[in-house]
C-alpha cells in the first residue's frame, strides 16, 4: 500500500491504487437510512455507479445496458456500513481521480431519488466526503473492523449482533451471505472469516488507529 501524503484535517491526497477509508453524513440531522427502502437503495447505487455512468433512474430505460458499462472501473468497493444519517466505505482507487468521479455520481444520484421521494430540496450531504489513506495491513484490518462495529457503537440502533444488521458488508466478509458488491480478497488474504468474526469481537486496543477511522 503507498504511504500516506496529505496529512490535513481534511482528506489525504487520492491517489491511484490507494485505498481509502471514506466517510460523509447528512445535513440538519436528516437520517435518510432510518428506512430500509432507502438504505437498500443506496447499496444498490453503490454497485450501479461501479459500472455504469448513466443516472440509476434512467437504467431500465435503456434496452442494451452493455453499451453502456463504464470502459474503466473507477473504484473497488472493499468493505462499507450503512448508517441511519452516514455511511462509511472502505474503497481501492483503480483510476486517476476514481473515488471523487464515483462518490459524485453515487451521492447526486441518491439526493435526487431522496428529495423527490420525499417531497423535499437542497443538498442531502454535509459537504466533501472525507477520505483517509489506509496505508499498512494491520490499518486496513482495524478500518475493517472500525467500519463494521458501527451498528453496535451507535447510541441511535439497538443491535445487539452484527450478524443482525443488513446494511453493512460484515455478513458478506464472514462468509455468511454472498452479496456481490465487496470484493474481500484483501481482507480473507489477511484473515479468514472465522478468524475475522474473533478479531472484530475482540477488545484490542485502537488507540494508535483512531486517525484512520474518522472524526464525526
Amino acid at each position: 500500500m503507498p504511504n500516506r501524503l496529505g496529512q490535513g484535517i481534511g482528506n489525504d491526497t487520492l491517489v491511484e491504487g490507494g485505498v481509502y477509508h471514506v466517510y460523509n453524513r447528512t445535513v440538519d440531522g436528516v437520517a435518510p437510512f432510518t428506512n430500509s427502502v432507502h438504505s437498500s437503495l443506496f447499496i444498490k447505487l453503490i454497485l450501479h455507479y461501479k459500472k455504469f455512468s448513466i443516472p440509476f433512474s434512467e437504467h431500465l430505460s435503456y434496452k442494451n445496458m452493455e453499451k453502456r458499462v463504464l470502459e474503466v472501473t473507477p473504484v473497488e468497493i472493499l468493505s462499507y456500513c450503512i448508517m441511519p444519517n452516514h455511511y462509511h466505505l472502505l474503497i481501492k482507487q483503480l483510476t486517476d481521480n476514481g473515488i471523487s468521479k464515483y462518490l459524485e455520481r453515487l451521492s447526486k444520484s441518491f439526493t435526487h431519488l431522496y428529495n423527490k421521494e420525499s417531497n423535499r430540496i437542497g443538498t442531502l450531504w454535509l459537504g466533501r466526503f472525507k477520505a483517509r489513506l489506509v496505508d499498512t495491513d494491520e490499518a486496513f484490518l482495524q478500518v475493517n473492523r472500525y467500519i463494521h462495529l458501527n451498528p453496535i457503537k451507535s447510541s441511535n440502533l439497538s443491535v445487539s449482533r452484527l450478524e443482525e444488521y443488513p446494511w453493512s458488508s460484515y455478513i458478506d466478509a464472514i462468509g455468511k451471505r454472498g452479496n456481490k458488491i465487496c470484493n474481500h480478497e484483501i481482507l480473507w488474504n489477511l484473515m479468514k472469516p472465522e478468524a475475522y468474526t474473533k478479531f472484530v469481537n475482540s477488545k484490542i486496543d485502537t488507540s494508535k488507529y483512531v486517525d484512520y477511522f474518522i472524526e464525526k
